[in-house]
């Protein structure tokens, strides 16, 4: 039996925590062992890490930085907690890609680099090597890059290559049209594919849809007897081509997109006037190096009679053109066109690349690229100037439109007798004699 100065004792217990309570002085309880230092007054790290008011005291992979965070070691690779921060590392000269290390001078997903696939193409050294699109031609004319792949005219077909990995096999080959006569250029615009051909006396400019020719055969945009076609180009909004009337010398027309609706001149063609008029007509002629602008579209004389150093030529796309504006070389004569964005790229027979304006072609022509041991053709897009060297087997970039100093990286080697160049988004397309190739940019 408890004496009543027992229970006194502890009703006043009671009453002094009751009190303490009231008063906001809440009894000090220990943290809980979380397997890390805590500041006071803080609240400890939860299941997932995270933590509430302070910082965390403990510099480890297990508990790193103010939020108490697990650090996790990528894939081949080991982690550290250095001044708050998980850090990982990778040893051996990998890199670390994403969550894992990476040989990138082996890897053909990160080749040289993070996320640089080489297609179907091996690695090696860090550089992607080039891979087949297509080969086994007698002899390989023009290529561009179609909505679904690539478009190749070679001995008498158009062509279209779909598949990623290449079309070395004939049968994995798009035959958009078989049995061309004197087949030579092709272009795309939009859906459709043009290209040139003959059929008894006729120059005839083709068009079909990339994805094939309908059953009755291509739509002929024109048709002229004995006008010999030089080039078939697209640009933004027109399609022109390069003709040459036999005894008055060249002239040019054109199509509006979308579907080539109508024609027009651009350059009128010569009904009178003497033979062979070097004033104002090349003598190689019909020109075979042409760009198109949205604009202005330029081509290369070849020479003139009178000036063998006019070699470039600019007429607008807004009306006929009689007379063309001549743009200064400095005495190079032009073995290459492209267009870009407002701008004309020209390769010269010298090495070098210039561009002048689309608005304004007279302007000062504004070097870029040197390349003294020749260019054979030059392509350009958002991620740089790109050509190859038909005599050195390179295909090469510049990945600074506004130029580099001397050449350039070089993509691929043992190319000899390269001749065209197409780009896509990730990937450089060239033509030999026989075949076609690509590599990753």
């Amino acid at each position: 039996m408890r004496s009543s100065s027992t229970l006194g004792s502890v009703a006043f217990g009671v009453a002094v925590v009751v009190l303490a309570a009231c008063l906001g002085e809440d009894p000090q309880v220990g943290p809980p062992d979380v397997g890390g230092q805590v500041d006071g007054g803080s609240t400890p790290p939860t299941a997932d890490g995270s933590t509430g008011p302070g910082t965390c005291k403990g510099d480890t992979i297990d508990a790193c930085g103010a939020s108490c965070t697990k650090c996790t070691a990528p894939a081949g690779g080991t982690v550290e907690c250095i001044a708050g921060a998980c850090a990982k590392k990778c040893s051996g000269g990998q890199t670390l890609c994403g969550d894992t290390c990476i040989d990138t001078t082996a890897s053909a997903d990160h080749c040289g680099k993070c996320d640089h696939a080489c297609g179907a193409g091996k690695c090696t050294d860090g550089a992607c090597q080039p891979f087949p699109v297509a080969s086994g031609f007698t002899e390989v004319h023009a290529i561009a890059m179609g909505p679904t792949g690539l478009v190749i005219s070679a001995d008498s077909d158009v062509s279209l290559c779909t598949k990623p990995e290449g079309c070395t096999a004939a049968t994995a080959l798009t035959t958009l049209k078989a049995g061309v006569s004197q087949l030579n250029d092709v272009a795309v615009a939009g859906n459709d594919v043009y290209f040139d051909g003959n059929e008894g006396d006729s120059e005839i400019v083709y068009k079909c849809p990339v994805a094939g020719c309908p059953g009755g055969g291509p739509t002929i945009v024109e048709n002229v007897v004995n006008d010999s076609i030089g080039r078939v180009v697209a640009g933004p909004t027109e399609v022109v081509w390069t003709r040459y009337q036999s005894y008055y010398g060249p002239y040019s027309r054109r199509c509006t997109l979308p579907g080539c609706a109508s024609i027009a001149d651009v350059r009128p063609k010569p009904t009178t006037g003497p033979y062979y008029d070097m004033a104002t007509r090349e003598m190689t002629v019909p020109s075979k190096i042409v760009s198109v602008g949205a604009v202005s579209t330029l081509w290369a004389t070849g020479a003139l009679y009178n000036d063998n150093y006019k070699q470039l030529r600019a007429c607008g796309l807004a009306s006929p053109c009689p007379t063309p504006t001549e743009i200064d070389t400095a005495a190079a004569y032009i073995v290459a066109l492209t267009y870009h964005d407002g701008k004309h790229y020209a390769a010269t027979g010298t090495g070098t690349i210039f561009s002048v304006s689309d608005a304004a072609p007279t302007a000062a022509r504004t070097p870029l690229v040197t390349d003294t041991n020749g260019i054979t053709d030059v392509a350009v897009d958002a991620s740089g100037i790109y050509w190859v060297n038909g005599t050195t087997g390179k295909v090469l970039r510049c990945a600074n439109l506004a130029g580099c100093q001397g050449a350039g990286e070089t993509l691929a080697t043992g190319q000899t007798g390269a001749k065209k160049i197409r780009l896509d988004a990730k990937f450089v397309y060239w033509a030999t004699t026989t075949s076609v190739l690509k590599v990753a940019k």
